[in-house]
Parts: C-alpha cells; structure tokens; sequence
C-alpha cells in the first residue's frame, strides 16, 4: 500500500469514525426548517403565505408593457413620487428585500384597479399591492409609513382606524328588512346617520341596527390584519338583508366567507334605484351633475347603472365625464394615500373635480363618504359642489 492509499484511508475513517460518535452523541433538536428561515431573516425575506403561493404567478404574468402606467391617476399626479403599477409589478417580481426599499412608493398606490381594465395579462395589481403591504408588515414593520402604524394602532385600540367611537346606536326592530351597517366613516357622523335613518323611514325600508366593528376591508388594502370577525354580529342580527351605505363595505362584506349565500348584501344606490319612483322630485341643485364612480363600487361590485338609474328617475341631467364607470380613477383617498400624503390625495381630488368642469357640470354627486369628503375639501370656488347621491332627493 502506498502513502496516497493510506492517506485516503485514514481521511476516510477519520469521518467514519465522526459519523459514529455523533450518531451516539445526544445532540439538541432544532427545527431545521426555522434555522435555515433565521439565515435569510436579517434580509428580510420570508416564506410565502398560501394565499401569496396561489397568487403569485398572476403577479409573475406582467410583461412590463407599461400600458398600467398610462392608466393611473396618482402616477400622472405625484410629480415622479409614485412609480406607478408597472414598477410594483416589477417589485413583485424581483427578491423580497426589495418590497421594504419601496416601501415609500408602494404605500402611494391606491390599490383602485383602474389599470387592471386595460391590462393584456389581466395582472391583479390591486391585490398585488395589498400582499406586498401585508408581507412588510409581517417582516419589517418598521417600515410602515407612520400614518399606516397608527391606524393599525387604532385598529387594535378602538376598532377602526380612525381612534374614535361611534356617534350613536342604532335601534333594533325585529320586523326589519334589512341590517343596516354603517362603515367606519359614517357611524361616528350623527347628523349624517339621523339622515340616512329619515330617508330609509320616508321609503318604508325597515332597518336595525348592529353592534358594528370595521369590515375589514380597508384594513386589507393597508396590509394589516384583519380585525375581529363582524359576520358573526351581522347573522345575529336576524335579517337575511344586509344594507350598505359605504362602498368599500359593500365589496368585503360580499366577499366575506361567513357571510356568503347566507345573507343578500345591497348598496344604498341598489335599493334607490329599485325602491324609488320616477318623478320623485329632487333637491332643489346646480345641473347638470356628473357622477364619481367610487372604486369599489364601480370595479369591485359592479354597480355602475344603478346609480344612474337614480338620477334618471329623479330627472337630473347627467353629464359623462371622459373617464367613468370601471374606468374612473380614484378620488384620492383609496387604500390610506390620503393618510399617507394628504397633499397628493388632495392632488389627485383636484384632477377629478377638473375632470367635472371639463363636462361643464355643476355638481358632482358621488356615493361614498371617503370620496365625499376629500373631494369636498380639495374643492375650490370654480369646482362644481360635491354630494351624495341620497342628499339630493328633496326632503
């Protein structure tokens, strides 16, 4: 046997010999599937959720055609600060640690969906945006603007994002119709909530109230955990029929599992529209109006006519503004952008209120309190007045 051969047999039975003594060695359990986790956990990346696994090949599709991009209000609007939907696309794309570095981008997105009408690949980037926003804040919530921690922080604390309590209960009728579920917004709003509750009366629509808690759906959008369940408060409140007046509860409410083929959830704008006559009299207001299809009224629940059809019977001119129906953009509050750069939601508010002079309109009616109220203060003395669309017809 030569010295080469020996070599190799003492290298070889040096490890065999190591081979035996650990097997024999009580060694400390570990789950090997965190330790390899705890490696890569300093870089900020992370393991996929099963929602993320099943959608992330949707996001994959986008071919950076860049027709989103000629699609989106706030992009045209922020003066460079928003890289628009083609750039979160590619953020998507790309290795984890980069969601946290654009991060001050991605929380500029609306997550309306107005470019996913036109998009060839039919790329969701809405709900892209939202399981970018949910993966920061399971990984480097630090990274949360601070506008967005606190209205996670009220979320836990008060049950909404805005830190307040509702203005009133509402009361409880055992013969009612339908639920009437408020939204965040509104309930703390008592003037508004006596007016809602006045109209449904001069209908004869029925309504109780609930013990409310967010629907969760704009905590979605801002990435933070879904507060408690509300199905379980709005099936105890006993009717099949559940009546909206917020858009964005509108759509998570339909969405809602809990709640799926169990109750019938409607718009106020639905019910208008079927409940009120023709040549019922308006208010007395500026004409023609033009219509701002709220987001998630228009592209998340499909409800474009039926607005519409309310105007028609109440015999109020309407005038098309050039983007509308699935194609309107956002108002600028969507998904915390007024929370996070109040100027650019007001921006973007602007755009939409010059959107309603250039259809020479006089009034611009809308049926979302968040849309309301930023295009209410964004407005000034040449912008046509915003309302609701139930406070126009005549007391």
């Amino acid at each position: 046997m030569d010295l080469k051969q020996l070599k190799a047999l003492s290298v070889l039975g040096w490890n065999f010999g190591l081979h035996l003594l650990r097997a024999a060695v009580p060694r400390r359990q570990e789950d090997q599937a965190e330790k390899f986790r705890s490696y890569f956990r300093p870089d900020r990346i992370t393991s996929f959720t099963p929602e993320e696994h099943r959608a992330i090949l949707e996001f994959e599709s986008c071919t950076l055609c860049g027709i989103c991009s000629s699609h989106c209000r706030v992009m045209a609007t922020s003066a460079g600060k928003f890289l628009g939907p083609e750039h979160l696309a590619a953020s998507a794309s790309r290795s984890q640690p980069e969601f946290a570095s654009d991060a001050p981008s991605l929380y500029l997105c609306a997550v309306c969906g107005q470019c996913e009408p036109d998009c060839p690949e039919q790329v969701p980037v809405a709900r892209m945006a939202m399981h970018m926003r949910s993966m920061i804040r399971r990984v480097a919530p630090a990274v949360m603007p601070q506008p967005i921690q606190a209205a996670a922080h009220n979320l836990a604390q008060h049950g909404n994002i805005y830190g307040q309590a509702p203005a009133l209960a509402l009361p409880r009728r055992p013969d009612a119709e339908f639920t009437l579920f408020l939204g965040c917004r509104e309930r703390m709003a008592p003037e508004r909530v006596q007016q809602r509750l006045k109209l449904l009366e001069r209908l004869a629509i029925r309504v109780t109230g609930v013990d409310e808690s967010c629907c969760g759906g704009v905590p979605e959008t801002l990435g933070l955990d879904p507060p408690p369940a509300v199905s379980e408060k709005i099936l105890a409140a006993g009717p099949k029929k559940v009546l909206t007046v917020c858009p964005h509860c509108t759509e998570a409410l339909r969405r809602n599992p809990a709640l799926k083929d169990k109750v019938e959830v409607s718009h106020l704008a639905e019910i208008l529209a079927e409940r009120i006559p023709s040549g019922t009299k308006a208010r007395d207001i500026p004409t023609p109006v033009a219509f701002h299809d709220p987001c998630h009224l228009a592209r998340g629940c499909g409800l474009i006519q039926e607005p519409r059809e309310v105007l028609r019977r109440l015999g109020v001119e309407l005038k098309e503004m050039a983007e509308s129906g699935d194609r309107a953009p956002c108002c600028g509050a969507g998904a915390g952008l007024a929370l996070k750069d109040p100027a650019l939601g007001k921006e973007v508010a602007r755009s939409r209120l010059a959107d309603a002079r250039a259809a020479d309109a006089k009034t611009l009616i809308t049926a979302c309190a968040g849309c309301r109220d930023l295009l209410g203060s964004a407005r000034q003395d040449s912008d046509p007045a915003v309302m609701m669309l139930e406070d126009i017809l005549a007391d």
